[in-house]
């Protein structure tokens, strides 16, 4: 059995209905980081939470009370290296929840999950010992979250131990974490990159395909995200049987993914001005002007 070739993707936009134990693969790009946070602060070797309110003059501030979840104490407390005073970081509240769901819609398959973070020991180092908290608004980042509420993006690295652990106590085992580097190279991403530089395409077409596959392959870009492989009954599984075969990997790269005017163009402008000709200074896609940078 392999991850690749032996699914049939479904395109859904269920919001407020899930199927039930069926057979099949639950996939998630980007969800967990989204969820909802609870944030905390070492005060004196105690784990206090942080809350907001309003000053006199309706601003938002920030206060904070001595922790009384009993989770987030005990789960905090539990950490191979001990928090730092003064340390601040974010706890995921919507993690068991959305475990006790993907169990509930399966009953047998997989969940693949994609997102930033890592196991518990990296999302709380001292090196994230202000947080994880990232915000993003018209995708600029650095935003106070107390700034345009409601109007931007509020995120934070997954802690993928959790969700390994919560998958555990609700009948999902973990089969592995990879970057997502390593799990598009074992499911033929460079071969379909060779078959790309292969096929007819204009010089620009070729190089933006191209440039999309690396920015999702570079350790540096997307490809340092984090894949999560687990199952739901299914026994002696490891990734390297899940890795489809040399047939499957020839056969799936002929017929490759590409871009459609539904893309927004990413290439820098160093690519970009390689394809500008005098006689055409714009050129429009889906009645949008694309702004060239000289």
């Amino acid at each position: 059995m392999n991850l690749l070739c032996c699914l049939k993707y479904f395109p859904t936009d269920i919001t407020d209905k899930v199927p039930s134990k069926i057979t099949g693969c639950v996939i998630s790009n980007e969800l967990l980081d989204a969820f909802p946070v609870a944030r905390f602060k070492i005060i004196e070797n105690s784990i206090h939470e942080v809350f907001i309110t309003l000053d006199t003059d309706e601003n938002i501030i920030e206060v904070t009370e001595r922790c009384s979840n009993v989770q987030i104490n005990e789960y905090l407390q539990s950490l191979n290296n001990p928090l730092i005073e003064g340390y601040k970081g974010e706890f995921n509240v919507g993690i068991d929840d959305w475990i006790r769901k993907v169990s509930g819609i399966l009953s047998k398959g997989f969940v693949l999950t994609i997102d930033y973070g890592g196991y518990k020991d990296d999302v709380y180092s001292k090196s994230n010992s202000k947080g994880t908290l990232q915000t993003y608004y018209n995708h600029v980042y650095g935003l106070s979250p107390y700034q345009k509420v409601g109007q931007q993006d509020l995120t934070a690295k997954v802690d993928f131990s959790r969700v390994i652990d919560v998958g555990y106590a609700n009948g999902i085992e973990s089969i592995g974490l990879i970057k997502q580097a390593d799990f598009l190279r074992s499911n033929g991403i460079e071969e379909m990159q060779n078959q790309i530089r292969d096929i007819k395409l204009d010089s620009r077409d070729k190089q933006e395909n191209l440039y999309a596959i690396d920015m999702l392959r570079r350790t540096d870009h997307l490809g340092g995200f984090k894949v999560l492989i687990q199952s739901k009954d299914q026994d002696g599984l490891s990734l390297e049987k899940l890795w489809p075969s040399r047939n499957d990997l020839d056969a799936f790269a002929k017929d490759p993914p590409l871009k459609t005017l539904d893309h927004i163009c990413i290439l820098p402008s160093q690519y970009l001005n390689s394809y500008i000709e005098v006689d055409n200074l714009f050129e429009v896609f889906s009645g949008k002007f694309l702004r060239l940078v000289f």
